[in-house]
């Protein structure tokens, strides 16, 4: 059942693909923007990303000046949130901050970290977590491979939660699993070990989620992003 679900909110992808279908272009530099109702915060370029970063992916050309409408893209486009609530960002210094999202199934809360480059210009995705996921491995950035142990404390309903590997570029997983923690409010600790095709070198990112009892959609979530080899 808690699978069936899974496919139902991740299976949002296309939808949200279609979201965004407008806001991308094939233009390699910076000569096309998308204007939202209060920015121009959408732009095409080569800019390169930086290593630690989740999104937008760097083999992309789309690229954020405005951290809550990166938040928004990737609530929907990566996470596959429906009609997630975006808050303020907030500020953690002069090139890091976050921003709250909330789906309208669930009392949950993911923040969303993110980091803006040197030139002041594109904002990126390094992260996400919630109070009810938490994971103690694998850390941030750690060098990992096949199988993946996962671990940490976390609370869900019927204490099952969901996790994907992904590799930088695509939106399918290379791996898949559920463990269970806590349930009712009340954490608990969790472990299980993901399996997936040795992907080389490269980054990727665990997504691990709760699913809401209410329609089977992504309640929240917490993001670490890895890098793959030895």
């Amino acid at each position: 059942m808690v699978n069936r679900s899974l496919s139902r909110g991740l299976g949002s992808i296309g939808v949200a693909a279609a979201l965004l279908a407008g806001c991308s272009s094939a233009s390699t530099t910076t000569t096309s923007t998308i204007s939202t109702s209060s920015t121009t915060a959408v732009t095409t370029t080569s800019t390169p990303a930086p290593a630690n970063v989740i999104w937008p992916y760097g083999a992309s050309t789309m690229r954020f000046t405005d951290p809550v409408v990166a938040a928004r893209s990737f609530a929907i486009e990566f996470l596959h949130m429906i009609s997630p609530t975006i808050g303020s960002f907030t500020s953690a210094g002069p090139l890091d901050g976050t921003v709250e999202v909330q789906v309208p199934s669930s009392s949950a809360v993911t923040t969303i970290q993110e980091h803006r480059d040197p030139s002041g210009s594109t904002w990126w995705i390094t992260g996400a977590t919630t109070p009810n996921l938490v994971v103690t491995l694998p850390r941030p950035l750690d060098h990992v491979g096949s199988p993946l142990t996962v671990s940490g404390q976390s609370t869900a309903f019927e204490a099952v939660i969901n996790l994907q590997v992904l590799q930088d570029g695509s939106l399918k997983a290379i791996g898949t699993g559920t463990a269970k923690g806590g349930s009712m409010g009340t954490m608990g600790p969790f472990t299980t070990s993901l399996s997936f095709p040795a992907p080389g070198s490269g980054g990727g990112a665990l997504v691990i989620v709760t699913i809401s009892p209410k329609d089977g959609t992504v309640a929240e979530a917490t993001v670490v992003p890895l890098s793959f080899g030895p």
